[in-house]
């Protein structure tokens, strides 16, 4: 398993039939993967916190660091379309970006959500994944930068998705923090916190 769908697996949810079920296989894979030595320690150290926690704290912890934060959200086009209607054109977009390029999804998961996208990487041509992860560097800078404010143990992989996308810890350190009240996960976020470089429909600037 390549380093970029070791990490698209570690930040899914933590299924009690999934990551919770298979946390030795977890702990090969991160042994065999290409990964840096401080992202391979930092992997090691939240394997060890997913072990020595009970499941249930893991996966309140994923929900209360992921699913019920704006910042820490793992959907990409949230960060940078809030819940504006450029975010569904986005998506569509993205849909059709994969599925030109034979990757298939489930009909349950959103494009933008950072395990798929990092899991697309991950089979992608060289020159087309390198172009690809460029594009998203700053929105998952953003992403660490949030988790580490936080001490999420989330943290660890989020790194890892960072130097494995291209980019650097000092990019993340470099966000300046939003000391603004967070709003409900039920609130509008029409404000972009971040831009893609490109044209914001996909990730690469280009559907076709």
């Amino acid at each position: 398993m390549s380093a970029l769908a070791l990490i698209a697996r570690l930040l899914e949810y933590p299924e009690d039939t999934g990551l919770l079920a298979h946390l030795d296989e977890a702990a090969s894979e991160i042994d065999a993967a290409d990964l840096a030595p401080a992202a391979r320690e930092g992997l090691e150290h939240f394997l060890a916190w997913v072990r020595l926690t009970d499941p249930i704290v893991v996966q309140e912890s994923y929900v209360e660091s992921v699913d019920r934060s704006r910042r820490g959200s793992l959907h990409l086009f949230e960060h940078v379309h809030g819940e504006s209607r450029e975010r569904g054109a986005a998506m569509i977009d993205l849909r059709q970006f994969y599925a030109e390029r034979g990757f298939e999804m489930a009909a349950s998961e959103l494009p933008d959500y950072l395990p798929v996208v990092l899991e697309f990487a991950s089979r992608a041509p060289e020159a087309e994944r390198m172009r690809f992860l460029a594009e998203i560097v700053p929105v998952v800078a953003r992403i660490h930068a949030f988790h580490a404010r936080q001490g999420s143990p989330w943290e660890p992989v989020l790194a890892a998705a960072l130097v494995a996308s291209g980019g650097t810890l000092e990019l993340s350190r470099a966000q300046v923090p939003d000391n603004t009240p967070e709003p409900s996960i039920d609130e509008l976020w029409a404000e972009p916190e971040v831009v893609f470089s490109g044209d914001c429909s996909t990730p690469t600037g280009d559907a076709k």
